[in-house]
């Protein structure tokens, strides 16, 4: 969210804002901000209709912001991803 406001003064293209969008205010909130527009990439991951296992989309539901780990940051594209046990093998 933070960033919304510089691409908007940045860029001369529509944008859409993406990460951390997940109900009408947070689009309000997005184009309030200069976005054309907003992607919920996982809160639509969960819905019947996504063709993902039911066990991954009640592991996403039943997960809290705590239960995330950060990866790539050496590579400075920081994402937060589901934390699961370990594999055994």
């Amino acid at each position: 969210m933070i960033l919304l406001p510089r691409a908007a003064d940045e860029l001369e293209i529509p944008f859409v804002a993406s990460g951390g969008q997940a109900d009408g205010r947070s689009l309000v909130a997005s184009l309030g901000m200069g976005a054309a527009g907003m992607n919920m990439g996982t809160r639509f991951l969960v819905t019947k209709e996504a063709p993902v296992h039911q066990n991954v989309k009640e592991a996403v539901v039943a997960a809290s912001e705590l239960d995330t780990c950060l990866v790539m940051r050496p590579l400075r594209n920081t994402e937060p991803v589901l934390t699961t046990a370990p594999l055994s093998g």
